[in-house]
């Protein structure tokens, strides 16, 4: 099982946000679907993202470790 975890650091940003779009949409072509979609043949795309005062959630993405990998 392959994971690809990706950090979305500047979604406010127009330009990043669709190159972003245009990225996982290469993911899916490559039969990497998120996890919400229950993965793809090739793997498991995980993503996160900065709140909205440029931070991170640790507490959530503790969780989201918790949920995937089970440790």
């Amino acid at each position: 099982l392959y994971v690809y975890w990706e950090h979305l650091g500047l979604m406010y940003d127009p330009v990043y946000k669709a190159r972003w779009q245009q990225k996982r949409q290469w993911y899916k072509r490559q039969g990497i679907l998120t996890v919400e979609d229950g993965g793809g043949p090739k793997g498991i795309l995980v993503t996160t993202q900065d709140d909205e005062r440029g931070g991170i959630d640790a507490e959530a993405i503790g969780r989201l470790i918790q949920d995937i990998f089970g440790v």
